[in-house]
């Protein structure tokens, strides 16, 4: 919620004010600070240009203002005032234009949180459900932020003079024409954020649409099953203790023979085994070809003579 413009006060009363605030008191403003530089880094995403101080002020500061009215003395008192008041109702209507649309969005973002979250158990893919979910978390977020909270500018009447018609007239239309002026910006920051908002929402609901065609076309298991093939432990009390081994079961029959597999790689050699026994001689070869003669031998020994018979040598 944008803060009130207040003069700075001195260093030492902000200390001493400092070290008078309580734990809550600290709590809320870290939590403030938090929300928003959360707010500014949403902003910053879907719908950039808007700087940290416009989201704290909660007013556009960036932007052109219209230079302030000049209202001579000698003006038209009546009708000054009521072109005054008249600009003063445009921006109030401007105002509640941008709460009814955030209205509007806050009723169909809690339409599709409530989708959401009764398609998340049924989606076999349980993180595709969380990224529409963010979204429309961030567009309710932006649109709490600066929901019904502006900063009121009215007209001061102790500094009027109530003494002529005509110059209260004018001075009230003065008044009443920077309290327009003082609005506007408010409500071009609430323009800003409301589109940020909007585009949020919108990125949500095309999230949402794979997450229904998702459920609608995919089937998913049990929720029970899921969570006991999940759980060894559960499944391991639901089992139970073993109990003793059942009697064998009859032989079935013989089953068909498969088809003949792949040769596989020849094994190792084994060793050598013993010898058998000699087989029967083999039948005589043809008789071969009469070799080449050889040399003569030497002279054997002269031999004895016969008994009784005539030399023949000499």
């Amino acid at each position: 919620m944008p803060d009130d413009l207040v003069p700075k006060a001195p260093e030492n009363s902000r200390a001493s004010e400092a070290a008078s605030q309580s734990w809550l008191d600290k709590m809320e403003s870290w939590a403030c600070n938090g929300a928003y530089r959360v707010a500014f880094c949403l902003v910053y995403i879907l719908n950039p240009g808007h700087s940290y101080q416009e989201i704290r002020r909660g007013q556009i500061q960036h932007a052109v203002i219209a230079p302030p009215v000049e209202l001579p003395d000698n003006a038209d008192a009546e009708l000054a005032l009521d072109e005054a008041r008249r600009e003063v109702e445009m921006e109030e209507e401007r105002r509640k234009a941008i709460d009814e649309k955030s209205k509007i969005m806050l009723t169909v973002s809690a339409l599709l949180l409530a989708a959401n979250s009764a398609l998340l158990p049924l989606l076999p893919i349980r993180w595709l459900g969380l990224l529409p979910l963010a979204f429309v978390l961030a567009a309710v977020f932006l649109t709490l932020m600066y929901f019904r909270t502006w900063q009121v500018a009215c007209v001061d009447r102790t500094t009027l003079t109530w003494g002529e018609k005509a110059k209260t007239q004018i001075a009230i239309a003065r008044a009443e024409f920077e309290c327009a002026r003082s609005m506007a910006p408010q409500n071009d920051l609430r323009v800003g954020v409301h589109k940020a908002a909007r585009r949020a929402l919108v990125i949500g609901l095309a999230g949402l649409v794979p997450v229904l065609l998702m459920v609608a076309f995919i089937s998913p298991g049990d929720p029970a099953l899921s969570q006991i093939e999940a759980d060894a432990r559960l499944r391991a009390l639901l089992q139970g203790p073993a109990g003793p081994p059942g009697p064998p079961g009859a032989v079935g029959p013989r089953g068909d023979t498969g088809a003949t597999g792949p040769a596989g790689p020849p094994g190792a050699t084994g060793p050598a085994g013993r010898d058998g026994p000699p087989g029967p001689p083999g039948p005589a070869g043809p008789q071969g070809p009469l070799g080449p003669q050889g040399p003569q031998g030497p002279q054997g020994p002269r031999g004895a003579d016969p008994v009784g018979a005539p030399g023949i040598f000499p």
